[in-house]
């Protein structure tokens, strides 16, 4: 299944590898579809929520397939 933007470039419902980083909490995780962050401890929503291609399109130095619970901080 492709990647189908709802919002954003970045932002979808789906992510091709099924991977999402959360802006909030700064993890990656395969929960939430899209519209919130696959953690329960988190309040992040789909405003902050962008799919792992995306992140990595932007940020390379990042990992090609994250692991749950890792904080990844973007850099500028």
């Amino acid at each position: 299944m492709g990647e189908k933007n709802t919002t954003a470039a970045g932002q979808s419902a789906q992510s091709e590898g099924g991977w999402q980083w959360c802006g909030q909490c700064e993890r990656a995780s395969r929960g939430g579809g899209g519209y919130s962050c696959g953690y329960d401890d988190c309040e992040g929503y789909i405003g902050t929520i962008w799919t792992w291609e995306y992140v990595r399109r932007e940020h390379p130095y990042l990992p090609e397939v994250p692991e749950r619970n890792v904080i990844y901080t973007l850099k500028k």
